[in-house]
């Protein structure tokens, strides 16, 4: 676990100074970044705690991109863990936030993940119709940004 170990002990170290200041925009990230270690370390459950954490600070917080990547992310993370139920049900609710913003980038980003639940489902017309979503918006972005 090595250096995994030493950055969970820093955010556990942040997230008591952070709760003590109640600063829950820096809390948001912090579960963020420590679900992401753990994901690294194969403990999803600790990662999708996290996760879920996070989502519920930024939904009080009103931040609806950093929700929808967070649900992306919980997305992920069901998905690792082989429960496609729960990974559609959070790509979803991603793909609906980043849909009402008018997120291409992000939704480019939900549209492959749920092209990979697709192939894992084996659903190949599904997964083609993502996976062609996901570059069409991915052109448009690098046509408008040279992305």
């Amino acid at each position: 676990m090595g250096k995994s170990s030493d950055a969970l002990d820093y955010y556990e170290k942040a997230r008591e100074i952070l709760e003590s200041v109640n600063d829950k925009p820096q809390m948001a990230k912090l579960y963020n970044n420590m679900a992401s270690t753990y994901i690294l370390i194969s403990y999803y459950e600790k990662a999708t705690k996290y996760f879920l954490e996070s989502a519920r600070l930024k939904e009080e917080l009103a931040d609806s991109d950093g929700l929808a990547a967070t649900y992306n992310n919980l997305g992920l993370v069901y998905f690792d863990w082989d429960n496609n139920k729960m990974t559609r049900y959070f790509l979803e609710k991603a793909i609906s936030i980043n849909l009402k913003r008018k997120n291409k980038k992000y939704l480019a980003t939900n549209f492959t993940a749920m092209g990979d639940l697709s192939v894992d489902l084996k659903q190949a017309d599904s997964a083609l119709f993502y996976y062609k979503k996901s570059l069409e918006l991915k052109r448009k972005w690098a046509t408008n940004t040279g992305w």
